[in-house]
């Protein structure tokens, strides 16, 4: 019964998606508001989302700096904007290469923009309060990128990546050593720091007597605030359901095993965003959870290197070649890659307005980190280029490394079934 409604509901909403994807309707002339934390700058280029306040529309806009001054209030501004006026719109241009990158369907199926609008110097863009709770939330998430972005590059880029779920273009050298070593998914794994802080902050509460109870419901409270804050990012939202679910099971007194919770977190963000799944970010983020799930009883060699053979096909799905290090690299940098990162993350926030020094000293750790890995991807005849995988042979890869890490398992004893202990006592 439960499983059809399930059908059912999905069947509508990818059938509501599909139309939309193929049939978008043409925003009307009207006042558009930005979001100030929608607002890119790659060097003097502007990339704004507007959406419009009469259909919700969105749109996205693009606008060349005039002068150095002009970019710094861009790259400043906290507070949102109207832009009104005759815009003229056209259709976002898809591929035209096969194989290419495709803007406008990724647009379109993840971000839900269609149309596309080059704004004209002289342009008056209006500066408002925010006008509401929502309005409130992302003014001050701009104010917390604004501070991230005073940091150094390297620290500046992994903390928007990890703690906001934001990859500005400043940092596609360093996604580009991590796709070319075949261990991106550990920026797809960022979901992972919000269960370290729900432990701290419960062993902290643990110490301070604080009663389990209360804990809970702070925790009910601050996460979806949370997740509002970071603008809804796959890796964390995941994680802020994981724990959610977890929290509601622990509060009823259910219990429910860790895929079973896996699976319904999955099913409800299919419901709000139909087309996770054919993105690489929501493919990685969510097979990474899984396996992580699988191994969760082996050792973190054992599971980074299962980890980097899950992630195999899907990173010759889209980046189409291979590294021959690749499991070598990920067993040993995968298992201390979040928790070094986090920690030097954490630190260059607190001490950034204290003392300068220390915080560059962790962006030259990081910086000749990834020198090296720079170093390691450019060895001669180690990348190999295989092309685009097809749908039937990456399941058909997936399935396999998943018989053999089941296979693994029940030598080591504890099999399947270990996915199935109850996570909520």
């Amino acid at each position: 019964m439960v499983s059809g409604l399930v059908l059912c509901l999905g069947g509508c909403r990818f059938w509501l998606a599909r139309r939309t994807y193929e049939q978008p309707v043409r925003p009307n002339n009207q006042v558009y508001k930005i979001q100030p934390d929608t607002i890119k700058v790659a060097g003097d280029q502007i990339q704004l989302m507007a959406q419009g306040q009469n259909d919700d529309q969105r749109v996205v806009c693009y606008y060349r700096c005039q002068s150095s001054a002009e970019k710094r209030r861009w790259q400043t501004t906290n507070q949102p904007l109207l832009l009104a006026g005759d815009i003229e719109l056209e259709r976002i241009q898809g591929a035209t290469n096969r194989n290419e990158f495709d803007y406008a369907r990724f647009m379109g199926q993840q971000k839900h923009c269609f149309y596309q609008a080059n704004i004209i110097d002289g342009t008056v863009f209006r500066r408002i309060p925010p006008q509401g709770w929502l309005d409130w939330f992302h003014q001050r998430r701009q104010q917390g990128l604004i501070y991230l972005r005073q940091l150094p590059p390297a620290l500046s880029f992994h903390a928007e990546a990890l703690l906001c779920g934001v990859r500005e273009s400043d940092g596609l050298a360093y996604q580009n050593v991590l796709g070319q070593l075949g261990i991106i998914h550990l920026l797809s794994l960022s979901g992972l720091h919000v269960f370290y802080f729900v432990t701290i902050i419960r062993r902290l509460a643990t110490l301070c007597r604080v009663p389990r109870e209360w804990v809970n419901v702070s925790l009910f409270c601050l996460l979806p605030l949370y997740a509002l804050f970071v603008g809804g990012g796959t890796s964390i939202t995941r994680a802020i359901g994981l724990i959610l679910l977890r929290l509601i099971c622990e509060v009823s007194h259910f219990q429910q095993s860790r895929l079973d919770s896996w699976s319904w977190v999955l099913l409800v963000n299919l419901l709000w965003q139909p087309y996770l799944l054919i993105s690489m970010g929501g493919l990685l983020s969510y097979l990474m959870a899984f396996g992580l799930i699988y191994q969760r009883r082996h050792g973190t060699f054992t599971t980074a290197f299962w980890l980097g053979l899950l992630s195999l096909p899907v990173c010759l799905r889209f980046n189409y070649r291979w590294h021959i290090l690749t499991i070598l690299i990920n067993g040993i940098v995968a298992p201390i890659f979040l928790p070094v990162m986090l920690g030097l993350i954490m630190v260059a926030i607190c001490l950034w307005p204290v003392s300068h020094m220390i915080v560059w000293l962790e962006e030259g750790l990081l910086t000749t980190l990834y020198k090296g890995l720079a170093w390691i991807a450019t060895f001669p005849y180690a990348t190999i280029t295989f092309g685009k995988i097809q749908l039937i042979p990456l399941f058909l890869i997936v399935i396999g490394t998943l018989w053999l890490m089941a296979s693994t398992g029940r030598r080591a004893k504890w099999g399947w079934g270990g996915c199935y202990q109850p996570v909520c006592h």
